[in-house]
């Protein structure tokens, strides 16, 4: 369980310290309200088709960890590169590259608990927590640093993340997404607690 700890902990550490200030750092940097509107909703549009794709793949996959692990490097890795972007087309396109990562690692997450056999909502519950510290944290640390303190702390985090997954053992109890007791994907579509 502490693995899935650090995870949900880090995860939405992540997602709390970056996603309510976005909003306020694209204003910063000169982007009007339908901008900024048009960066958010394009990237929330994209996750919906993101966990589709990976969900499918996710099902398929014979290590599974690896393969979170490797959507997490991912978004840390757009992350911190939208740091240095300015344009609004750039910025739109990578932001939609950053949610085409990051939704199914959230998401594909909870299915390795599941697959586990965790207590769901004994891990879940840190994800909440660690979403409002993010917001708090970040909230505080921007007003010393700066706004652009969001991508480092979302980078970092997911760094967290990947490293986690890579010394731990979760998401190693199922192998095959044909025989996962809990099969959170199936065929694109989401069945949570269903037998496959």
């Amino acid at each position: 369980m502490k693995t899935y700890i650090v995870l949900y902990t880090f995860t939405y550490a992540a997602l709390g310290a970056f996603l309510p200030l976005i909003g306020q750092y694209l204003r910063f940097i000169g982007f009007s309200g339908a901008q900024i509107g048009s960066v958010v909703s394009a990237g929330t549009a994209v996750a919906i088709f993101a966990n589709i794709f990976w969900g499918k793949l996710y099902n398929r996959s014979e290590n599974k960890k690896n393969f979170v692990l490797k959507l997490s490097l991912a978004a840390a890795s757009v992350c911190v590169c939208l740091y240095f972007v300015d344009s609004y087309v750039i910025f739109l396109l990578a932001f939609c590259l950053l949610y085409f990562y990051q939704a199914p690692a959230v998401s594909l997450i909870d299915a390795m608990a599941l697959e586990d056999g965790q207590s769901f909502g004994a891990v879940r519950k840190w994800g909440a927590l660690s979403f409002a510290f993010g917001v708090f944290f970040a909230g505080k640390l921007a007003d010393i640093l700066g706004l652009h303190v969001i991508f480092f702390l979302y980078g970092g985090c997911f760094l967290v993340v990947a490293f986690n997954l890579l010394i731990s053992g979760a998401g190693l109890k199922n192998t095959s997404g044909a025989s996962s007791e809990f099969g959170i994907f199936k065929n694109g579509k989401l069945h949570c607690g269903e037998k496959t």
